[in-house]
């Protein structure tokens, strides 16, 4: 009874809508798309190079925290972990971008 009386599950009141002066289109010149093409392909280009530098980084950085490891007491070992962590979620997220920019780059 209570949903049946409630104004929220009532049936709205039909809408009509009247144009508001005189509308334009504009369209597009020729030379715009290709420009704009050639932008967004050089961002992605610039990101993927991003991605393989940041990739090889933590590469570095994930190799050098494996070597200190084994050499760090067991006190340290958390935290060299918790680094060798992060440097490999950043690779994963490099690889992500990667694999994204270059379907990009493939349109």
């Amino acid at each position: 009874l209570f949903l049946q009386d409630h104004p929220a599950f009532s049936l709205a009141p039909e809408q009509r809508f009247q144009l508001a002066g005189a509308q334009e289109a504009c369209l597009l010149q020729p030379g715009d798309d290709g420009a704009s093409l050639e932008k967004e392909a050089r961002r992605w280009a610039t990101r993927l190079a991003r991605d393989h530098k940041n990739k090889a980084h933590s590469k570095e950085v994930l190799q050098r925290l494996e070597t200190r490891r084994q050499q760090v007491p067991e006190a340290e070992a958390a935290a060299v972990e918790r680094l060798m962590e992060e440097a490999r979620e950043n690779i994963r997220k490099a690889e992500v971008s990667r694999v994204k920019a270059e379907a990009r780059l493939a349109l």
